[in-house]
C-alpha cells in the first residue's frame, strides 16, 4: 500500500517531492493525468486532484490528506482488486460472500494455482482411493477459501488485517472430506491433508506467511485465534 507523509496539493506549499510523486502516480493510474511526474505539485497536478476529486466532492479543494477522503479514494483505485473467479470443480470452493472475496490479480492466481497443485498431490499419492462411507474419491478433496478483501480495499471486520487484497483465510482439512468449518481440537480434523496443503501453499512464489495453530505442520506461524483456519499472507 503506497504511503504519504503530508499533505499534497492546493495551499500546500512544501509537500515532499516522493509524497508529490505518489500522488501523481496515483492520479495517473485513476485516469487524471497530473502532467510529467516529477514531484513538483504544479497547476496541472493540482487540476488533476480537483479533477479526481470531482468524482465524489461537490467542492473539490485540490488538496490530498494522509488519510483523507481523496487519500483513500486514490488508494483504493490503486489496488485495481479482482474478484476470485465463483467456480466448482477447480480444486477450491468459497465459503464467503462473494463481496469479501477480491485479491490482487497476483492473490487470486496464486490462489487457483495452488488449489490445482494440491488436487494433483492428493490424487497422486492415493490414487483411486475413496471413502467408504461417502464414497468420495480424493481428487475431491478441495480447498476452502474464506475471506480476502472488500473489492476497494478498506478495513473488514474481524480482521485487522485483509485491507488491500493480499491476505487470504482457508480451511484446514477434514477426514470425512466436507465442504464444512473444523477446528484443529475436533476429531474430524485432519492434520494430514492440511500439512499437504500447507506444502502445497509454501511451494508457491507469491506466499509469504501461514499463520495456523497445528504447529506439527512444518512451516506454519501459530498465532492467536488460528485454530479454525490457516491465514495466507502473499506478497502481492
Amino acid at each position: 500500500m503506497p504511503e504519504i507523509t503530508g499533505p499534497v496539493g492546493q495551499g500546500v506549499p512544501h509537500s515532499s517531492s516522493d509524497d508529490v510523486i505518489t500522488i501523481q502516480t496515483l492520479l495517473k493510474k485513476a485516469g487524471n493525468d497530473p502532467g510529467k511526474i516529477d514531484g513538483r505539485c504544479g497547476p496541472k497536478t493540482i487540476s488533476a486532484i480537483v479533477a479526481f476529486q470531482s468524482k465524489f466532492l461537490s467542492a473539490p479543494d485540490g488538496r490530498v490528506d494522509r488519510g483523507g477522503l481523496t487519500w483513500k479514494k486514490l488508494t483504493a483505485e490503486a489496488l485495481s482488486l479482482v474478484q476470485l473467479p465463483q467456480v466448482s470443480g477447480f480444486g477450491y470452493y468459497s465459503f464467503s460472500p462473494v463481496t469479501r472475496q477480491y485479491g490482487t490479480a497476483d492473490t487470486i492466481q496464486a490462489l487457483r494455482d495452488v488449489a490445482a497443485s494440491f488436487r494433483l498431490n492428493a490424487s497422486q499419492q492415493n490414487p483411486g482411493a475413496t471413502s467408504v462411507s461417502l464414497g468420495v474419491s480424493c481428487t475431491d478433496r478441495m480447498m476452502g477459501i474464506g475471506d480476502i478483501s472488500f473489492q476497494n480495499g478498506g478495513p473488514m471486520d474481524p480482521h485487522a488485517t485483509h485491507q488491500k487484497g493480499t491476505n487470504t483465510d482457508i480451511r484446514p482439512l477434514r477426514t470425512d472430506k466436507k465442504q464444512s468449518p473444523v477446528s484443529i481440537t475436533d476429531a474430524e480434523y485432519s492434520s494430514e491433508d492440511t500439512s499437504m496443503l500447507v506444502k502445497c501453499l509454501l511451494a508457491h512464489k507469491n506466499v509469504r506467511r501461514i499463520l495456523f495453530n497445528d504447529t506439527s505442520i512444518q512451516g506454519v506461524t501459530f498465532f492467536v485465534g488460528h485454530h479454525n483456519h490457516l491465514h495466507v499472507e502473499m506478497r502481492s
